[in-house]
C-alpha cells in the first residue's frame, strides 16, 4: 500500500506541475499576463479625446472601447490590448497634441481598429501577436523618423504611405493585406515577408529600400531602383525595376503575368540586374523589355519560361541560364528570345530549350535579414576541440556561401576584419576563436557580423603510472 501511495503522490505532483505549465502558457499566449501587469491605467472606457501619457502603460482587458475623436501618443508610453479586448479609434485626427517623433509602442493580442485614416507623426512600434489583428479602414501614413511593425497575426490596411525621409521596418510572419497601394517611395523601407503579403494594387519602393520575400507575395511591384530578394513565391502582374541601380534576386519562383521592365543599361557603369537562380514563368501576354542584365548563378542553373521574343536592346545574358518557349520546347532557339550580338551579349553557358525543373527540387535557401544582407549564421555547438572540420558546421544554401575569418566584426566597407582562413578547413588544429561569416553568392555582401566558434586544444590524457600497495590493507577490513 505504501508503494502504491507513493506512486499516486508522485503522479499527482506531475499533473499539478503540468497544469501550472499549461496555465502559464495560456496566459502568455492570450496576452493576459502582458496586459494585466505593469499597467498604469486599465480599461479607460469610451472617451472622445485621449492623450496616452508619456511613460505610462494603458491596458485594455475586455470589451470594445473607443476613442471617438482626437488621439495623441506621449513619448515612452505604450498600449496593451488583451485577447478579449478591442480598441477602436474612430475619427482619429491627431490635433490633440503634437507628438512628432515621440516614441510609442502598441502591443496587440486582441483587436486594434482605426475606423478612418490616420497620420502617425510619432515613432510607432506595433507588435501584433498570434491571433491578434490590426485594421486600418482608411489610408495610413507613417511620418515619424522610424516605424516598426512586427506581425504574427493579421494586418489589414488600405493604402500605406511613407513620409518624406522616414524609415519603416516590417517583419511579417503571418498575413498582411493591403487593399490599395504601398507608397514607400519617399523614404526607406525594409520589409521581410515570411508568410503572406497581398497588395491589391502596387508596391512602390525606393532606391534605398529592400523587399525580402521568403513566403508568398501577390501584387504589382515597382523597385524604384531598390532591391528585391525572393526565396519564396512571387506572383505579379508587372515588375518595374525603376532605375539602373535596381537589383532583383530570385532563388525560388517568380510568376509574371505581365511585363518585366528592366531599369536601364550603362556601358561600363550602373546597370539594372535581374539575377535568377530559380524559376521565372512569364505568361502568354508578358515579356522582358527595356535594357539591363539577366544574370545567372556561377554554379547550377536559372530558368526562364516565356512565350514572346524579348525587347532587350542592350545587356549581358548569363552565365548558366536556360530559356524555353513552352510551345516550342527543345526546339527553342537563341533567335526566338534575343536580338543579335554585340548589343545583347549571350554567354556560352546559356542554353535554350531545356526542361524547367519542378520548384520542389530547387536547392534550399536562407532567408536574408530585413535589409537584404545575409543573416548572421547560428553555430550549434559554438565550441569544438581540435582537430575540427569547420566545413561540417556550415549549412548549405543556394543564395549564401560561408567563409571562416579570424575576426567577427566588419570594416567600414562592411567586409570582415581579420584574415580569411583558407587552409586546413576540414582539419583545423589552431586553438582560439574563429568566426563564420555568411556571404551573398550574387552580390558578395556579407552578414553584419560573424558567428564565434571557440576552438579548444584536445585534452591530453596521460596514463597513470602509480600502483596500489595492497600489503597495507588488513584482511577483513571494510
Amino acid at each position: 500500500m505504501g508503494i502504491q501511495f507513493h506512486k499516486k503522490a508522485k503522479s499527482s505532483r506531475y499533473y499539478v506541475i503540468l497544469l501550472l505549465i499549461t496555465l502559464c502558457n495560456l496566459f502568455a499566449e492570450n496576452g493576459l499576463a502582458q496586459c494585466t501587469t505593469g499597467c498604469d491605467i486599465t480599461d479607460p472606457g469610451n472617451v472622445s479625446d485621449y492623450f496616452y501619457t508619456a511613460g505610462k502603460k494603458v491596458c485594455y482587458t475586455n470589451g470594445i472601447q473607443t476613442v471617438s475623436n482626437s488621439v495623441g501618443f506621449g513619448n515612452g508610453g505604450s498600449i496593451c490590448i488583451s485577447k478579449d479586448a478591442t480598441l477602436q479609434i474612430e475619427t482619429a485626427n491627431n490635433t490633440l497634441i503634437d507628438d512628432t517623433n515621440n516614441n510609442f509602442t502598441i502591443d496587440v493580442y486582441g483587436k486594434l481598429i482605426f475606423k478612418g485614416g490616420y497620420n502617425f507623426k510619432c515613432n510607432i512600434t506595433i507588435n501584433v501577436y498570434e491571433k491578434g489583428s490590426f485594421s486600418m479602414e482608411g489610408d495610413v501614413t507613417f511620418k515619424g523618423s522610424s516605424t516598426t511593425i512586427i506581425n504574427n497575426g493579421t494586418v489589414t490596411t488600405q493604402t500605406i504611405t511613407l513620409g518624406n525621409g522616414s524609415t519603416i521596418t516590417i517583419d511579417n510572419h503571418l498575413d498582411m493585406f493591403v487593399n490599395g497601394n504601398m507608397n514607400l517611395t519617399a523614404g526607406t523601407a525594409h520589409y521581410r515577408n515570411f508568410s503572406n503579403l497581398s497588395v491589391a494594387s502596387s508596391y512602390g519602393s525606393s532606391a534605398t529600400s529592400t523587399y525580402v520575400n521568403c513566403g508568398t507575395y501577390t501584387g504589382q511591384f515597382n523597385l524604384g531602383g531598390g532591391k528585391v530578394f525572393n526565396t519564396g513565391t512571387f506572383t505579379t502582374s508587372q515588375i518595374d525595376m525603376g532605375g539602373v541601380k535596381a537589383r532583383f534576386e530570385n532563388y525560388k519562383k517568380v510568376i509574371l503575368t505581365g511585363n518585366l521592365n528592366m531599369g536601364g543599361y550603362v556601358s561600363g557603369g550602373d546597370t539594372s540586374v535581374f539575377y535568377n537562380a530559380g524559376i521565372v514563368n512569364v505568361g502568354l501576354y508578358g515579356n522582358i523589355q527595356a535594357d539591363g542584365n539577366l544574370i545567372g548563378p556561377s554554379t547550377g542553373k536559372g530558368y526562364f519560361e516565356l512565350y514572346n521574343h524579348t525587347t532587350i536592346n542592350h545587356g549581358r545574358i548569363g552565365p548558366n541560364l536556360n530559356f524555353t518557349i513552352p510551345t516550342k520546347g527543345s526546339a527553342t532557339l537563341r533567335s526566338d528570345i534575343f536580338n543579335g550580338e554585340p548589343e545583347v551579349h549571350v554567354q556560352s553557358t546559356v542554353t535554350f530549350g531545356g526542361t524547367t525543373p519542378d520548384e520542389s527540387t530547387l536547392p534550399a535557401t536562407e532567408c536574408p535579414s530585413t535589409d537584404g544582407t545575409p543573416e548572421v549564421p547560428v553555430l550549434s555547438p559554438n565550441k569544438a576541440c581540435t582537430p575540427v572540420d569547420l566545413t561540417s558546421l556550415q549549412s548549405k544554401s543556394s543564395n549564401v556561401t560561408f567563409e571562416w575569418w579570424t575576426a567577427g566584426t566588419a570594416k567600414a566597407d562592411k567586409t570582415p576584419n581579420g584574415t580569411k582562413i583558407t587552409t586546413n578547413l576540414t582539419n583545423y588544429t589552431t586553438p582560439g576563436t574563429v568566426y563564420l561569416w555568411a556571404k551573398n553568392v550574387s552580390s558578395g555582401v556579407y552578414s553584419k557580423t560573424g558567428a564565434a566558434l571557440t576552438v579548444n586544444p584536445k585534452p591530453i590524457i596521460k596514463a597513470s603510472s602509480s600502483a596500489v600497495d595492497f600489503s597495507s590493507i588488513q584482511k577483513g577490513s571494510t
